[in-house]
């Protein structure tokens, strides 16, 4: 469901945060627009971190910009070797 969701722009990094609040380990490997403020990754970050003490839970905040993406661009990563 969360790639159908993905792949018609209905799903965003807050809904995954909040999802986190219920299972799994955070926001994980999630690209964002190559633009992305620091402001915004700052904001994210402290948002997981608040989340993780309230549950006292461990959860991760692997984000990463891609260079010349806008948000809902989809994401190849045709070079990968894995």
């Amino acid at each position: 469901r969360l790639a159908e969701l993905g792949s018609k722009q209905q799903l965003t990094v807050t809904q995954l945060l909040n999802i986190s609040s219920v299972c799994g380990v955070g926001v994980d490997t999630v690209p964002l627009a190559g633009d992305v403020s620091t402001e915004c990754l700052v904001s994210l970050i402290l948002d997981v971190a608040a989340l993780a003490g309230r549950w006292n839970k461990s959860l991760s905040c692997r984000v990463f910009p891609v260079k010349n993406a806008k948000v809902g661009d989809t994401t190849p990563f045709n070079d990968s070797p894995y």
